[in-house]
C-alpha cells in the first residue's frame, strides 16, 4: 500500500520517524507504513466527537513529494 506520512492538522507539522515529536520540514518527517499510520491517526483522533475535524491525517507520501516537487519545479 505504500508509505505514508502522518501530518498533525492541529500543530501544521510532520511527524517526526518513529513517533517521536514534530517537524515542520517535510525531509525529516517519518515515513510509516500503512498500517501503522492508520493505528497512529486512529489513537490520536480517538477522542473526537464524529462530526469533529480531524487533528492527525495520513498522506500518502508519494503524492506529498509530488506536490513538493511541482512547487519546487515551479519556482526554478
Amino acid at each position: 500500500m505504500g508509505m505514508y506520512l502522518i501530518l498533525s492538522v492541529s500543530k501544521g507539522m510532520w511527524w517526526r520517524p518513529n513517533s517521536q515529536g514534530y517537524t515542520s520540514d517535510v525531509h525529516m518527517a517519518g515515513l510509516y507504513e500503512h498500517s501503522a499510520a492508520l493505528d497512529i491517526c486512529n489513537s490520536a483522533n480517538y477522542h473526537l466527537q464524529i462530526d469533529s475535524p480531524l487533528e492527525e491525517v495520513m498522506v500518502p507520501a508519494g503524492d506529498v513529494y509530488a506536490l513538493f516537487k511541482e512547487r519546487h519545479d515551479k519556482k526554478t
